[in-house]
């Protein structure tokens, strides 16, 4: 199942068109600000898959880094581990074998990541508009929350809604829920998070920096 999230972060991070309302204006150009602010970025996440034919969610653990203008180490540690490295352009992606070996996959997978991890860094710079993918909208509450909802019908096949939530600290996401259907989400929450830290190349070059 969790082979999945990939395809779902394309569709999530995809830029979104902000709908034309005067009162948030302030608010969407204080998340683009403080994502602008970001150089780097990284964190753990725990991923919960929630299913109506589970008793309890499939739970996966891994880490998140970033550095601008397009770097990206995206690895799953737990209960599978796979890694994904953007770096100067290239691409590469690995998938542990059984016996604690890093196996290259194929092109085809790889080509499918880029698009994946090209729209992470893109919406990390807070490039929240066009294209008109998603419908965005902010949501109520204290902390800021982006509401994104798919713009065409055929998208509601694979994904209903998407939630957004930012943490205090400008331009950090706390936590990210995918709707893909009333049975059927997956949450990703961030943890340990540290911004503007330096961050070696290696990190996203070596699969073990």
């Amino acid at each position: 199942m969790r082979s999945l999230i990939p395809a779902l972060l394309f569709t999530i991070l995809l830029p979104a068109t902000a709908a034309a309302d005067p009162p948030a204006d302030k608010r969407w150009e204080a998340l683009r600000k403080g994502a602008t602010g970001i150089r780097s970025l990284q964190a753990s996440f725990i991923q919960r898959k929630s299913l109506k034919i589970l008793a309890k969610p499939l739970v996966s653990r891994g880490s998140f880094y970033f550095k601008a203008p397009s770097s990206v180490r995206w690895e799953y540690r737990s209960p599978i581990r796979t890694l994904s490295l953007v770096h100067r352009g290239k691409v590469r992606r690995y998938t542990w074998s059984s016996d604690g070996k890093p196996v290259k996959d194929s092109a085809g997978s790889v080509e499918a990541m880029r698009t994946v991890l090209e729209q992470i860094s893109g919406w990390l710079a807070g490039r929240f508009d066009a294209d008109g993918v998603f419908k965005a909208r902010l949501g109520p509450g204290e902390k800021p929350v982006v509401l994104l909802e798919p713009s065409k019908k055929e998208l509601t096949r694979f994904i209903q809604r998407v939630e957004l939530r930012f943490s205090s600290q400008p331009g950090v996401v706390e936590s990210v829920l995918i709707v893909e259907s009333p049975r059927a989400s997956t949450e990703l929450i961030f943890a340990d998070v540290k911004v503007n830290t330096t961050l070696p190349d290696s990190l996203f070059s070596k699969v073990t920096p």
